[in-house]
């Protein structure tokens, strides 16, 4: 929903009363008022949505039935220790949960706003799949989401990297994951992080929309179908780089360890630092391979 939508309706509030449906996202599941989640904020929206303050939802607006049981239709705060536990399958607007607590949610299926919390503990997420907004669980090393498959905005995670995501709308960035193995991600909208990984594995990857930016210890890129790099693809430590379909790369490309990667079809938008040595294996591959066919070979 953009700005202007939501200034409108809360014109409408402020005129007649009436919440419209569209704002119901932004109450909690107890009926209060909690616009705040919204990020980006000019000084007219922060005005208005103050002025919702005093509004409350009733319990019927709440929640709606679905065939795969009930949906909260607002967002769900939880703060403080106590476990959070919801029978809900859906949830139109975000779940957000602060305070080491327990999070189990067995049917939960999709979330149309964020995931954010800082809790330590387990957070049981079986069943779910998409993420309309953020997913961001930056200090649990017990994440349980098999299924998850598409996430609209950024992804931070530590230690874990959801088996079945697919896409991510953002940036995705997971600390402490030193064998970071996506096996179907194929599509990152920002930076892909790995933070402390010494093996990129990302067979199905095609896209990242900005950098690739791979750290000090690592030493192994997989990803044979990557395409293009809308940013830096900084990997100057990787001695093993796998990405034979590389084609484009925006910014600088960095790869002076890889004494095997090279392919003059790179369109690199800013510096290479490539290795000599992978320019002479290539070289010497792409001679012995027009001799063969016995073509004049010619660079």
């Amino acid at each position: 929903m953009q700005e202007h939508e939501i200034l409108e309706y809360i014109r409408k509030y402020q005129s007649s009363g009436v919440i419209h449906d569209a704002l119901i996202p932004l109450f909690d599941q107890d009926g209060q008022w909690r616009g705040d989640q919204i990020r980006r904020q000019t000084d007219e929206l922060r005005v208005s949505l103050q002025g919702m303050r005093k509004a409350f939802l009733r319990s019927s607006r709440r929640i709606r039935k679905c065939r795969s049981g009930t949906v909260l239709r607002t967002s769900f705060y939880r703060q403080g220790a106590e476990p959070v536990r919801m029978p809900y399958c859906g949830i139109d607007g975000s779940l957000i949960v602060s305070g080491n607590s327990i999070i189990h949610a067995a049917n939960l299926r999709d979330i149309r706003g964020h995931v954010i919390s800082d809790t330590n503990e387990q957070i049981y997420l079986p069943n779910l799949r998409t993420v309309g907004g953020r997913f961001e669980l930056v200090s649990s090393f017990l994440i349980n989401a098999p299924r998850l498959r598409h996430v609209g905005n950024n992804v931070m995670l530590a230690g874990y990297v959801p088996p079945s995501l697919e896409t991510v709308g953002g940036r995705l960035s997971v600390h402490w994951s030193f064998t970071f193995h996506a096996p179907r991600l194929k599509h990152v909208g920002g930076c892909l992080v790995p933070h402390k990984c010494t093996e990129l594995i990302v067979p199905m990857l095609e896209t990242v929309g900005g950098g690739l930016l791979l750290n000090h210890a690592a030493t192994r890129i997989e990803a044979p179908e990557l395409r293009s790099v809308g940013g830096d693809f900084l990997a100057g430590t990787v001695g093993e780089i796998r990405a034979r379909l590389l084609r484009s790369v925006a910014g600088d490309l960095d790869t002076h360890s890889a004494k095997q990667f090279y392919h003059p079809d790179i369109r690199v938008g800013g510096e290479w630092n490539c290795s000599p040595e992978a320019f002479d294996d290539w070289f010497r591959r792409k001679r012995v391979r027009m001799v063969l066919r016995g073509e004049p070979f010619c660079l």
